[in-house]
C-alpha cells in the first residue's frame, strides 16, 4: 500500500516519519531508519508517554478526521508496542478514505 493522503499532501507514512522523528529526537531519527515495518517500542525505542504524544499530535495534524483514541482505546501497551508504522499509516489512509467517501 502506498499510504497516500488527500490532495497531494505527503503520504501518511511520510507524515508519521516527521512526527516520530520530532518525538524521538532528530539525532535518534537519523540513526534509526524508520520503515513501515518499524515497531514503536522495539525498533523506535518509544515509551508510553511518547506513544500518547504521537496520538495527540496525529489527532491535531488530521484535525479530527482520524479517531486515534477510539482505534487504540482497547489495546494494551503490549499490543501498542507491536503496532508498526505501516499499521498506523494504513489506519490513517483508511480513515481518510472513509471520511472522503462519506463527504460525497
Amino acid at each position: 500500500m502506498t499510504h497516500t493522503t488527500q490532495g497531494g499532501d505527503k503520504s501518511a507514512f511520510e507524515q508519521l516519519n516527521v512526527l516520530i522523528a520530532d518525538i524521538i529526537g532528530a539525532d535518534a531519527a537519523e540513526i534509526i531508519d524508520i520503515q513501515p515495518i518499524s515497531r514503536s517500542v522495539d525498533d523506535l525505542g518509544m515509551d508510553s508517554i511518547q506513544i500518547v504524544v504521537l496520538v495527540e499530535r496525529g489527532n491535531a495534524l488530521y484535525e479530527g478526521r482520524i479517531d486515534f483514541s477510539t482505534w487504540l482505546k482497547d489495546r494494551s501497551f503490549s499490543d501498542l508496542a507491536k503496532l508498526t508504522v505501516g499499521d498506523v499509516a494504513d489506519f490513517i489512509e483508511q480513515s481518510l478514505n472513509a471520511n472522503k467517501t462519506g463527504e460525497q
